[in-house]
């Protein structure tokens, strides 16, 4: 009798293992899953049946895909200086089937009220985690395929990373990472369900990129520099958000008083009155109505105001004094000529000789110029915050 061998092919279709009569279908598949197909020849008949089997593993690709990028806000702060930093913040999502490096660029848009501001200061290249959900999952643990490396990283996501999942954020606690079969992801928080299989599990990250204010042309108008932020994947493909940094600039605003010294008849008929303290005195001082006779002496208060939120840079008080009328006096602050209290409330004094301080007479000889605010010094403004003042006071004597 001719000896029958029946040859039997069982064909095994796996993700990471080989499971017996069991085919795993994906609506999508993560990179770095081996895809282990085995077959088994089967011949001979009762005991003396024997098999051999022969295996091949293929390994998944990646898929580049584009990014998400979403700018978080447009970001406002006060102008304080020259390039004036604020940080903008845009949130960048994978949507590859496995971890992608994503390099970025940043650069100025047409700007609003500013001269020559630095480049927008960006992160270096980052590596973006993802895979896919397998079967099994519930809404706090999720199943994905190994990626063929026991390493505390299954496809680029580790502890501590921001993920989405079905559009829900969550922050993985643990991972149990195993060199194949089936990984598993730990969340912080429940998802509203269990997620099916096929579902992308992306990575998203937070990144800073800093922007600078330039110099302000125009005190008074905000500074404008728009952001434009590129983020570019593998396949070399971009995506371009922008967001604006906007800088508010101060507003200045002088206000003018007066006081008659030795004759408080004089002061009568004031109006606008307000208090100043200043040289270990408080006196009323006022805006309109004030009079005055020969010999008289006369003390005038200049307060110069930031109503703004940022700075207002350079600041400069230059008073034209009528000399034809009046004298300037000396020596009332301490023996100098000039006080001057910064926003701080910290007092100088100085003299209008031009002595290498802040104040002096220009030539001919009637113009006060009076160089205030944080930092100034002869012939170089300082700064007032905003919401800030400045104020400075001398005096005259009537000829």
């Amino acid at each position: 009798m001719k000896k029958t061998t029946r040859i039997l092919f069982s064909l095994l279709l796996t993700i990471g293992l080989v499971l017996t009569g069991v085919s795993t279908v994906w609506a999508a598949v993560a990179a770095n899953t081996q895809i282990i197909n085995e077959a088994t020849l089967s011949y001979g008949t009762g005991t003396n049946t024997k098999t051999a089997k022969a295996s091949v593993t293929v390994t998944v690709s990646l898929v580049s895909a584009l990014s998400t990028v979403v700018g978080t806000g447009d970001k406002l702060t006060p102008y304080a200086q020259t390039d004036t930093p604020l940080t903008l913040q845009f949130t960048v999502t994978a949507n590859s089937n496995g971890p992608e490096t994503y390099t970025v660029a940043a650069s100025n848009g047409t700007t609003t009220n500013t001269t020559s501001p630095t480049d927008p200061l960006v992160p270096v290249p980052f590596i973006l985690g993802a895979t896919v959900t397998t079967s099994g999952s519930t809404t706090t643990v999720i199943n994905v395929p190994a990626d063929g490396t026991s390493d505390n990283s299954v496809n680029g996501l580790e502890v501590g990373d921001t993920v989405v999942i079905n559009g829900e954020v969550r922050t993985i606690t643990a991972i149990t990472d195993n060199a194949s079969g089936i990984s598993t992801i730990t969340l912080d928080s429940a998802l509203t369900t269990a997620p099916n299989t096929g579902v992308p599990v992306q990575e998203q990250k937070l990144i800073d990129v800093t922007a600078y204010s330039g110099t302000v042309q125009s005190v008074g108008d905000d500074v404008v520099v728009p952001v434009d932020l590129t983020v570019t994947n593998t396949a070399g493909t971009t995506a371009t958000v922008t967001q604006n940094a906007t800088y508010s600039t101060g507003q200045g605003t002088l206000t003018k008083f007066v006081r008659n010294v030795t004759n408080a008849v004089g002061n009568s008929g004031g109006g606008g009155a307000q208090a100043f303290t200043f040289n270990s005195a408080t006196a009323t001082y006022y805006s309109s109505g004030v009079t005055g006779e020969a010999g008289d002496v006369l003390e005038y208060v200049l307060v110069a105001q930031n109503t703004g939120t940022g700075i207002i840079p350079n600041t400069r008080i230059d008073d034209k004094v009528p000399l034809q009328y009046v004298t300037l006096g000396t020596g009332a602050y301490g023996g100098k000529d000039v006080l001057h209290r910064d926003e701080n409330n910290t007092e100088t004094t100085l003299t209008l000789a031009a002595d290498g301080d802040a104040a002096s007479i220009i030539p001919p000889g009637d113009l006060l110029v009076v160089y205030t605010g944080t930092g100034a010094a002869a012939g170089t403004g300082g700064t007032i915050g905003g919401g800030k003042s400045v104020l400075i006071a001398y005096r005259v004597s009537i000829k």
